[in-house]
């Protein structure tokens, strides 16, 4: 590599296939796993490829998942679950879209369910999904 050499995309961090990578805290504009991850991180963009794996705690603006998340997960745009996609544990979210297979377990919470002191309550089973895209910013595949 040559010294001085410019990267196109700064705030990137790349996790790609066959690293696993372990760490504490993360920041960063776009996130994006295609190998394993363990760690805390806050980004605009998470996007975890169909052979990455997020284990940890992460706030992201925007999500679209195509893997593995295990923990917990605070989306305040918009989560995209791809088919054959697993998100488990905690998750809150402001927008939703599951594709058919896609699978989303655990503890499901709606953005506007937030309270001031960060209580929350369970989503009603009585909630339809149509309640729930007329309530969420539309998200679209990108």
């Amino acid at each position: 590599m040559k010294t001085g050499t410019k990267y196109n995309n700064p705030g990137v961090l790349v996790v790609g296939d066959g690293i696993s990578f372990r760490g504490e805290t993360i920041i960063c504009e776009n996130l994006i796993v295609s190998g394993k991850l363990e760690a805390s991180a806050s980004c605009s963009r998470l996007k975890i490829s169909d052979t990455g794996t997020v284990f940890g705690n992460v706030t992201a603006s925007n999500a679209e998942i195509r893997g593995v998340f295990e923990g917990f997960l605070l989306v305040k745009g918009c989560l995209i679950i791809h088919p054959g996609a697993r998100v488990f544990g905690r998750v809150t979210y402001a927008g939703l879209r599951i594709f058919r297979g896609g699978k989303l377990l655990g503890d499901i919470r709606h953005a506007s369910d937030l309270g001031a002191n960060a209580g929350m309550e369970r989503l009603s089973t009585a909630t339809s999904s149509l309640d729930l895209i007329n309530k969420s910013p539309a998200c679209w595949v990108t």
